[in-house]
């Protein structure tokens, strides 16, 4: 076995990089070296801590400030020892209680890991609980918006790190077949439930759309493709299917008041409808089934004895407003429809989803006597 001090050579580096053991990072102008073991290959770990050395984000303070007063050019990456994975944290404890710590970059200079600890610190319980009360209160703070999430230096240099990424085949494969557990979603819900976009995020948020290209035919038809055969859980139905609140409604009349569909939207629309395959027989079937079912579990309301005179009853389904009469033709001079049409509605010969005039639904007023 090579000693500390034996410097293998870049050939040799070269030739086993593949390999695992012992390493260390030394610079040429002090002469300091940082010491440490990978058990994955030498290749990989070196790439890694030149990664977070240029990204400022490397564990060891001391190495990192060295990185960024001399820069990279002043650092040589050497194997030490190319040992079987079992002996990497033996040898490297033993390198530790050798070597004269003054001229290393470590900070921590026990090689075990396990549980509990991290880059060789033993972290205590009281530790954790001051560590998870500072997390904890700083979520609350985000949350609040008191506090943002990220700096923009760091979202400035995650983008960049992001930025022109293209994903493999493979990648995105993984990707499209992760499933996120019931638990995750919950969690991911509750912690954006009651959050409100400042008017700054909905207009960064309106730019970015904005700028987004139009997705191409290829790819609609994927997401086309993606959705046949999709089975939702009783779970996911239930939610679809869940009312609307009346102030949810409300909002959702007031942000479409008064918006007009430009021509070109309008062309668009009409041209989506082209084309488009007729409704046949077996879904017309369906569709009749399920509006008999309806009717069948909603009977016609029950009225009190005060206005049983009244045999008729109308309900204008945008206002709530409630009107009765004897007879369809004096029904029809109140609502300003014609005798015909009530009794159309009556009989059931006309779909009662049909309303006259777009909003009065007509009843019988069951006799409870």
């Amino acid at each position: 076995m090579s000693t500390y001090n034996t410097y293998h050579s870049q050939e040799n580096l070269n030739d086993n990089y593949k390999k695992i053991g012992i390493y260390q990072i030394v610079c040429k102008i002090t002469g300091k070296r940082y010491i440490g073991s990978t058990r994955r290959s030498f290749r990989r770990r070196f790439n890694d801590h030149i990664l977070y050395l240029n990204r400022r984000e490397h564990h060891c303070s001391h190495l990192q400030k060295a990185w960024n007063k001399y820069g990279e050019d002043n650092f040589l990456f050497l194997i030490v020892d190319i040992l079987d994975k079992k002996d990497c944290f033996k040898y490297e404890q033993s390198y530790f209680d050798t070597i004269d710590h003054s001229m290393l970059y470590n900070t921590s200079f026990l090689a075990q890991g396990g549980v509990g600890r991290k880059s060789g610190f033993l972290v205590s319980k009281e530790t954790r609980e001051k560590i998870s009360a500072i997390m904890k209160d700083r979520w609350t703070k985000i949350k609040a918006g008191v506090l943002s999430g990220i700096s923009e230096e760091a979202a400035e240099r995650k983008r960049l790190f992001f930025t022109g990424r293209v994903l493999s085949e493979e990648t995105r494969r993984k990707i499209s077949e992760r499933k996120i557990s019931h638990e995750t979603k919950k969690k991911m819900s509750d912690a954006q439930m009651g959050k409100k976009k400042s008017e700054e995020t909905k207009r960064k948020l309106s730019e970015i759309q904005k700028l987004r290209h139009p997705a191409s035919e290829e790819t609609r038809r994927k997401i086309s493709e993606a959705g046949i055969g999709r089975k939702y859980s009783a779970e996911t139905k239930l939610k679809m299917s869940r009312p609307k609140s009346e102030e949810t409604k409300k909002k959702m009349s007031e942000s479409f008041r008064g918006r007009k569909h430009s021509d070109d939207s309008k062309k668009k629309m009409s041209d989506s409808h082209k084309g488009r395959p007729t409704i046949s027989e077996e879904t017309r079937k369906k569709l009749s089934d399920v509006r008999k079912m309806w009717y069948a579990n909603n009977p016609p309301r029950i009225m009190p004895e005060r206005v049983l005179k009244d045999k008729i009853m109308a309900t204008n389904e945008k206002t709530g407003e409630i009107i009765y009469a004897s007879g369809s033709e004096s029904l029809a001079k109140k609502i300003g429809s014609n005798k015909s049409s009530i009794l159309r509605r009556l009989s059931g010969v006309t779909s009662k989803d049909n309303l006259i005039g777009g909003c009065w639904r007509i009843e019988k007023i069951i006799d409870v006597k």
